[in-house]
C-alpha cells in the first residue's frame, strides 16, 4: 500500500511539474507553434548581457532595433552580437533560446527578430524578493515560431469621437501580439482636404494619422484604410441617425440614396466624390498594398428612381466595385470588401449564416472581378448560437462557396467562438488569412482577450490545439492587463482615467 502510495503521490507530484509550466507557456501569444520550457529557473536581464542575432541582414539595422527595443522594454544596454545564419527561418519567423547566460535570436528577417523581442518581453516578469526595482528576468525556454499564415489583420473603428490615443494603444497591442496589418475605419473622424465637409467637427487632421503610419512602420506592422463605397455611407450606425455629410449639408443629398445610408450609384457625381476620398486616404497611409471598401450591409441600395431605372442595379453595383478595383489596381493595390451583399439572405444553403443580399446575387458575383478580395465575417456559427456547438464545428459553407467560385477570402471573426474555427477554416481551405474585427467592444479584459489574443493566435496558429488556446485563456485574460500596461509605458500614459482600455 506504501508503495502504492508513493508511485501515486509521484504520479500527482509529476502532473504538478509539468502544469506549472502552462503558466509560462500561456505568457507567450499568439500561441507559438513550439516552445519548451527548461526550468522554473529564471535568468536576469542585465545591462552588457550579450544578445547573439544570427541573420542575414545587415548588422547595424539589427544592432540598433535590438538596442532600441531592450533599452525601451528592459532598461538595459545588450552586447549586441550579430552572425550570419537564419536564412532558413521562415519570414516573420524566428528562433528563440533563454537557457544560457546569453539571448540567442535567430531569424530571417527584421520583423522575426521583432516577434521574438514581443515574445521575450510577454515573457519578461520584474525582479523578484525586492519592494522596488526596475529590472526584469525571462524564463529559461527554447522556442521556435513562425506564421502560419502572412496576412493577420486586426480592424479599428474609430468612431463616435473616440480619442486618437485609443487608436494608437490598439496598433501598439496588435503588433504585440505578432498582426502584420491594422485597418483603420475612421467614420466621418478625419479632415479630407478634397472634401473637408465630410468629417463630423473635431476630426482629426491627417498630420496626426500620418503619425500613425509611420508608427506602424517603426513596429513592423502595415496599416490599411477603409473607406465605405457602399453601405454606411453616413459614418453613423443604422439606429442613431446621425449623417456626417446630411445634417449639416443637405444640398448633398443627391449623392445618397433617399434614406441616405447608402451612396447613390448611379450618380456619377457619387463615384467621383468617393473616389476622390479613397484616393487622398490611400496616399496618406503612403500606398499601402491593400484597400479595405467596406460594402456590408447596404440597406435600401437602389431604392432611388435613377438607380432602378433599367432593372439592372446588381450590374451598377458590379461595375462600381470593379471600377475600384481597377482604380487601385493601377497603383498595385488589392481592394477588400465585406462579403454579406454577395450572398442572398433568404437562400436554405445560407440558413443561420450571415447574408444581406438579395435574388440578384449569382448575376452579381459573377460580373464581380476575381481580384476583389471578400472578407467573410461570421460571428455565430450556422445554428445560431453564439457559442461552438458540442459536435463540432460547422463548415462554414460560405466560405467554401466563395472560394469555388474564385475568390480569395479573408475570414473575419469578432467577440465569439467562432474566431478560432475560422482561422483553421482559412488556413485548411485556402484562404488568405483572417481579420479580426472590434465593433466598438474593445474595453474590457473579457471581450479584448477574445479579440486580440484568440484573433492573433487564428492567423499565427491555427492549427493550435483548442486546449492549448483555453490554457492561454485561463492563464493570460489577466496577463494581457500586463501588456496593456507595457503599451501605456511606451506611450507615457500615466493618468488613471486613461490608462484602461
Amino acid at each position: 500500500m506504501k508503495h502504492f502510495s508513493f508511485f501515486v503521490l509521484c504520479c500527482l507530484a509529476g502532473i504538478a511539474a509539468a502544469a506549472d509550466y502552462r503558466d509560462i507557456e500561456a505568457r507567450v501569444v499568439p500561441v507559438p507553434q513550439k516552445i519548451e520550457v527548461a526550468s522554473r529557473a529564471a535568468t536576469p536581464l542585465k545591462t552588457e548581457m550579450v544578445f547573439q542575432i544570427q541573420s542575414p541582414l545587415k548588422a547595424e539595422e539589427v544592432s540598433a532595433l535590438v538596442t532600441d527595443d531592450a533599452k525601451q522594454y528592459w532598461h538595459i544596454a545588450p552586447q549586441v552580437i550579430c552572425e550570419k545564419g537564419g536564412e532558413k527561418v521562415s519570414d516573420e519567423g524566428y528562433l528563440l533560446d533563454t537557457t544560457k547566460s546569453e539571448i540567442v535570436i535567430t531569424a530571417s528577417s527584421l520583423s522575426g527578430v521583432r516577434n521574438a523581442l514581443c515574445t521575450m518581453r510577454q515573457l519578461a516578469e520584474p525582479e523578484r524578493g525586492v519592494a522596488k526595482g526596475c529590472g526584469f528576468v525571462i524564463p529559461q525556454v527554447k522556442i521556435d515560431d513562425f506564421p502560419q499564415m502572412k496576412f493577420r489583420a486586426f480592424h479599428f473603428m474609430l468612431a463616435n469621437r473616440q480619442p486618437l490615443w485609443k487608436a494608437e494603444r490598439a496598433l501598439r497591442l496588435a503588433a504585440y501580439y505578432k498582426y502584420n496589418y491594422f485597418v483603420l475605419e475612421f467614420w466621418g473622424n478625419i479632415q479630407f482636404d478634397r472634401h473637408p465637409e465630410y468629417a463630423y467637427d473635431g476630426a482629426y487632421p491627417q498630420s496626426e494619422i500620418k503619425k500613425l503610419v509611420a508608427l506602424g512602420k517603426t513596429l513592423g506592422i502595415t496599416l490599411i484604410p477603409q473607406f465605405q463605397i457602399f453601405g454606411h455611407a453616413g459614418c453613423g450606425g443604422i439606429n442613431g441617425g446621425k449623417h456626417v455629410l446630411l445634417d449639416k449639408h443637405p444640398e448633398y443629398a443627391p449623392l445618397f440614396e433617399p434614406s441616405g445610408w447608402t451612396w447613390c450609384l448611379a450618380n456619377p457625381a457619387a463615384r467621383q466624390y468617393i473616389e476622390d476620398c479613397a484616393l487622398e486616404l490611400y496616399e496618406l497611409f503612403d500606398r499601402p498594398p491593400y484597400f479595405h471598401v467596406g460594402g456590408d450591409e447596404a440597406y435600401n441600395a437602389g431604392s432611388c428612381s435613377l438607380c432602378r431605372a433599367d432593372g439592372k442595379y446588381w450590374q451598377k453595383v458590379a461595375d462600381h466595385f470593379n471600377y475600384f478595383q481597377k482604380l487601385f489596381a493601377k497603383r498595385n493595390c488589392r481592394i477588400l470588401m465585406w462579403h454579406d451583399m454577395l450572398v442572398r439572405r433568404d437562400a436554405p444553403a445560407w440558413k443561420g449564416s450571415t447574408a444581406n443580399g438579395d435574388e440578384n446575387c449569382d448575376k452579381l458575383r459573377a460580373a464581380l472581378d476575381r481580384d476583389i478580395i471578400i472578407c467573410y465575417w461570421e460571428y455565430r456559427f450556422a445554428d445560431h448560437h453564439y457559442r461552438a456547438p458540442k459536435d463540432g464545428v460547422p463548415g462554414f459553407p460560405i466560405f467554401d462557396f466563395l472560394r469555388k467560385e474564385g475568390f480569395d477570402v479573408v475570414n473575419s471573426g469578432w467577440m465569439y467562438d467562432t474566431t478560432p474555427a475560422l482561422g483553421e477554416k482559412a488556413f485548411k481551405n485556402g484562404g488568405l488569412g483572417i481579420m479580426q474585427t472590434t465593433w466598438g467592444q474593445f474595453t474590457n479584459s473579457g471581450n479584448y482577450y477574445t479579440m486580440l489574443a484568440e484573433g492573433s493566435t487564428s492567423g499565427w496558429n491555427p492549427t493550435a490545439e483548442y486546449k492549448q488556446v483555453i490554457d492561454q485563456k485561463i492563464f493570460t485574460v489577466d496577463l494581457l492587463n500586463k501588456c496593456v500596461r507595457d503599451v501605456n509605458y511606451d506611450m507615457k500614459i500615466t493618468d488613471d482615467r486613461t490608462s484602461t482600455l
